[in-house]
């Protein structure tokens, strides 16, 4: 059944009202509304009436792993008592991070009244919360696991054991057995063959670091293998571009020097696809004129304009530099 509050999915009307978000300067902050979440928690919706897992690429820092790495397990834990919610990402660190900085910080912030907030958490292992049922209070007897899928085959099996509500592959891009993850994730969202979990894939295809260029070099072909075969696998693709909820951004000149001033590209939550393109295509033009192309390379996939930018680039990373 799908719930709507002016043209809001019930996702996202929880998002909005009971979240809330660790920015950079630590302090708590509530989501506000964005064209682009909207559009996400629209298509997310629509994907779970036809049983379909949702893939998304996108841009980076968009905020996908508040939505689904925050907001959904904690939705799921509190509206589906009992229920089991799984998450993962490219190694270690990621996972730990995400359950720490998403999952934990908007349960311990939910904006609910006292008197309905689960009565009992328990944390007796890392990337572990459970919401204990003896204690009573919404969403007794609820779970969410964040595991480590990436090392080795075995363990990217890991939710072959469990019946989820939920699973979300974060970084998928990066994830070196993402596909693994994917396959042996499918029966634990059914009930003979009616499909009641759901299953989220994100991730930007940009990296920082040379092992995460690499990583996205090997792993780019067999995420558009798969988003070639959407159709065949029951998955629901989404793209969202780089100009896409940009809030802010530093002024630059025709040189791409910047001038001091700071810019959004977004009013009363409503994107400017023109003048964030813009400003794109004249950070692209510096970029392109430096002898390393590297720099150019990483900017368009971290903020690409079109989906074929996203793996045209990767592709070129097969090349030796002398091709290049």
């Amino acid at each position: 059944m799908l719930f709507r509050s002016n043209g809001l999915t019930g996702r996202h009307y929880f998002y909005l009202t009971m979240g809330h978000l660790k920015p950079v300067t630590g302090m708590p902050i509530q989501p506000v509304w964005r064209d682009g979440d909207h559009e996400v928690f629209l298509a997310d919706e629509e994907s779970r009436k036809y049983g379909q897992s949702f893939a998304v690429i996108k841009r980076r820092e968009f905020g996908l792993t508040s939505i689904y790495g925050g907001n959904e397990p904690i939705y799921n834990c509190l509206i589906n008592p009992g229920s089991i919610n799984l998450l993962t990402s490219a190694d270690k660190t990621r996972v730990k991070n995400m359950f720490t900085d998403k999952t934990m910080f908007f349960f311990d912030h939910i904006d609910l009244p006292d008197e309905m907030k689960p009565k009992k958490k328990s944390e007796r292992q890392e990337g572990f919360l459970n919401l204990g049922s003896k204690g009573g209070g919404i969403g007794a007897g609820s779970q969410v696991y964040c595991l480590e899928t990436a090392d080795n085959d075995k363990n990217a099996k890991r939710f072959e054991t469990f019946r989820a509500m939920s699973i979300f592959l974060d970084e998928w891009f990066l994830h070196p057995r993402a596909p693994i993850v994917f396959k042996s994730s499918q029966a634990c969202l059914r009930q003979s063959f009616e499909t009641i979990g759901h299953m989220v894939l994100g991730g930007s295809c940009g990296g920082e670091t040379d092992d995460e260029v690499q990583a996205l070099k090997n792993n780019a072909s067999l995420v558009e293998d798969m988003i070639n075969d959407a159709d065949a696998l029951e998955m629901k693709v989404m793209f969202i571009p780089g100009w896409l909820c940009i809030n802010g951004a530093d002024e630059i000149d025709d040189n791409g020097r910047k001038t001091g001033k700071k810019l959004t590209f977004m009013e009363n939550g409503y994107s400017s696809q023109e003048k964030a393109t813009d400003w794109i295509m004249k950070r692209r033009t510096v970029l392109e004129r430096a002898k390393d192309k590297s720099h150019f390379y990483n900017f368009v996939k971290s903020y690409p304009l079109t989906i074929e930018e996203v793996f045209e680039i990767n592709k070129m990373g097969i090349l030796s530099p002398e091709i290049y």
